[in-house]
């Protein structure tokens, strides 16, 4: 598919059409116009934000519109698998007070390659209001009790992305990320800090790949709807809290599946389910480790299947590598192994992190901290 291709810089520059980076737009100018099919390369630099710049134009199934970071060259940010990056690097959008976020609220957007965070006390930095969109490789921090990021809308993916929340208050804004009436599915992200990592009301999410770290109440929380949400192949880690506090609002759509996930060092429970009166949880093939409870007693959450360790399976937490070390009863454990159309490899680790990849091949994808953002 070919883009439109525009250009926004931090003080934008010539004609200020967009038409290329010596006439690019201001984050302003964008705003105003951008239109379907256009993809918005956007340079690095601290953009500090002045007003609420919301983008709700919409793009279509066949003409989506794209936010693109860049360093110097276009592409030059269009990595594999989610890296840490300094915001030098990449645009990094400053919001500092109530009047001064941005969000996107137009439908079939695609953005990746762009941190943002807020500078002080006063609001959230940034909405994901797409549907049908799809955030890749940003970083979202809040330094704040405010969340990091909200998404509010349907059938959003979001791939190989950075959340820092930072703790505060128990109240909703205090979370790293909250979804709201929306299907949002996470594949390779990192949420660290947070009184909560995510928090949600209604509707579907699912997690893939993903890494919790650090959260004081709850690493997730929420109310889930059956099958089309689930946790596979996770990693919580320093949880001060429950890893997973799940409420079950539809059982006629299934249960949760929660499989091949690592539970190291949470002081509550590991897997939590909230609501009695519903037969929700199916946990199967889960690692844990220094829990306070694994499972909570309630008969209504069924398991299957689960390991423990006494030491640490993780070969050196302190320099941010979670993959298992070989003694861990995690390593080489991994369900489901060589069911039919399912999997065939043979020796894949529980868990979000494997070093070595299988002989066979399909590793998971490694992902490496250099602490928080820079800019």
């Amino acid at each position: 598919m070919a883009f439109n291709e525009k250009y926004v810089t931090v003080t934008g520059g010539g004609l200020h059409d967009g038409s290329s980076e010596a006439n690019a737009w201001t984050l302003a100018e964008a705003v105003s116009g951008v239109t379907s099919n256009d993809r918005l390369n956007m340079k690095a630099g601290t953009y500090t934000l002045t007003s609420i710049a919301g983008f709700t134009t919409s793009g279509s199934v066949t003409s989506p519109i794209a936010l693109r970071g860049y360093k110097s060259t276009i592409g030059d940010q269009d990595y594999t698998g989610l890296q840490r990056v300094a915001g030098t690097d990449i645009p990094l959008v400053v919001a500092s007070s109530s009047s001064r976020r941005w969000y996107i609220l137009g439908d079939y957007w695609h953005m990746e390659n762009v941190a943002t965070k807020n500078d002080s006390t006063y609001d959230f930095p940034f909405q994901f209001s797409a549907a049908f969109g799809q955030v890749r490789r940003c970083q979202f921090e809040s330094v704040s009790e405010k969340m990091s990021c909200r998404f509010a809308d349907d059938r959003i993916v979001v791939e190989d992305c950075y959340f820092k929340g930072n703790t505060g208050t128990t109240s909703l804004y205090s979370t790293n990320v909250y979804t709201q009436n929306s299907q949002v599915f996470f594949y390779g992200c990192v949420f660290e800090g947070g009184v909560y990592g995510v928090r949600k009301a209604n509707e579907f999410i699912s997690f893939n790949n993903c890494f919790f770290e650090g959260q004081t109440t709850a690493a997730v929380s929420g109310s889930f709807y059956g099958m089309a949400s689930g946790f596979v192949n996770n990693t919580f880690y320093n949880i001060s809290g429950d890893a997973i506090q799940a409420e079950v609002n539809s059982i006629s759509a299934g249960p949760i599946t929660i499989r091949n996930n690592v539970f190291s060092d949470i002081t509550g429970t590991a897997i939590n389910n909230t609501n009695s009166s519903n037969v929700g949880l199916f946990p199967t093939g889960n690692l844990f480790h220094n829990c306070g409870t694994n499972i909570n007693s309630d008969s209504y959450a069924l398991s299957r299947n689960s390991v423990t360790d006494t030491s640490s399976p993780f070969t050196d937490p302190s320099g941010g590598d979670y993959s298992l070390v070989s003694s861990s009863n995690g390593y080489n454990a991994g369900e489901p192994k060589p069911y039919e159309g399912l999997d065939a490899n043979t020796n894949k680790d529980i868990g979000a992190f494997q070093q070595p990849a299988p002989s066979g091949g399909g590793g998971f994808r490694r992902i490496t901290f250099q602490g928080g953002l820079n800019g």
